[in-house]
């Protein structure tokens, strides 16, 4: 079993942002979330790829949920300019987040 305190995980990393709820820790996500889990491991046993798949979708919901939440706080905080950040770096992560585009133009 690894130790959380002896060894860094990505993966962990951004279960601890995304749970603190601290939007300044959570703006930092995209510097750590840069795409898929483990990607470009090929898998051939279908449990693990399963697996792989379903962790790849978490964290992937994961990342973007937290942002999403950072994001209303800031349009709610009438905060334009860090709403237009927040929602390109979820756009960052999901190219085709409606609303994270319509608040982009919004914030223009």
């Amino acid at each position: 079993m690894l130790r959380h305190d002896t060894i860094a995980v990505d993966s962990w990393e951004l279960e601890d942002i995304a749970a603190s709820g601290e939007a300044a820790r959570i703006r930092g996500i995209p510097q750590i979330y840069k795409g898929d889990f483990a990607a470009g491991l090929m898998i051939r046993s279908a449990p693990f790829a399963d697996w792989l798949q379903a962790e790849r979708q978490r964290l992937f919901d994961l990342a973007v949920s937290a942002l999403e939440t950072v994001l209303a706080l800031d349009e709610a905080d009438g905060e334009p300019s860090a709403a237009l950040k927040t929602a390109q770096a979820i756009i960052a992560i999901d190219a085709t987040h409606e609303v994270a585009h319509r608040c982009a133009l919004r914030s223009c």
